[in-house]
């Protein structure tokens, strides 16, 4: 069965009874295939990755905010950029431009990470051609690895293990599958 209605073929558009004119049947084919362009779009790993990246990069900044907001010590006595001879209007200025250099440099590796674990099991997923909860596991494997390649095997498979785990974890406790009706 194609199109929108099992009882009348794609070409029928169902405001019309009539006999559509080539300049509808293509419109409406038009009209279906951006339809089902944006329908699968968010099922691909490309998108899957990018929008990881991005909220992962936005929640990696906000975090870096929060955990500023947080600091206990001092900023005007601690910061090796804030001179005594300074104005309070310096001094706020350059605490708020460390603070953002901070929130990017927490951005993007949260979204360094996140752009890497959702592609990763997107293409697990694509690969083994089924969805259960292994995929977050191998997903997160190949992600620590990758993160943690130039500081050794040991180092890459411990990491690798260890988001593995998480991901595995985050998986089972917290995303909730359908259960098959028992009779």
């Amino acid at each position: 069965m194609q199109g929108s209605s099992p009882l009348l073929p794609p070409y029928i558009i169902p405001e019309t009874w009539g006999t559509p004119t080539p300049e509808e049947v293509a419109q409406f084919k038009q009209m279906k295939r951006i339809e089902r362009i944006f329908s699968q779009a968010p099922e691909s790993a490309l998108f899957k990755a990018g929008m990881s990246g991005v909220v992962g990069g936005g929640l990696g900044a906000f975090l870096s905010l929060v955990s500023v907001s947080f600091a206990y010590e001092d900023p005007f006595r601690t910061n090796p950029n804030i001179r005594p001879d300074m104005s309070t209007m310096k001094k706020t200025g350059v605490m708020f431009a460390d603070m953002g250099k901070g929130m990017y440099r927490q951005g993007k590796t949260w979204g360094r990470i996140g752009f890497l674990f959702a592609g990763a099991e997107s293409i697990v997923e694509g690969y083994r051609a089924k969805h259960d909860p292994w995929n977050p596991f191998f997903g997160g494997l190949i992600t620590g690895s990758i993160i943690s390649r130039k500081s050794g095997l040991r180092a890459a498979s411990l990491s690798g293990l260890g988001f593995g785990l998480f991901g595995a974890a985050i998986e089972h406790f917290f995303i909730e599958r359908e259960k098959p009706d028992d009779p």
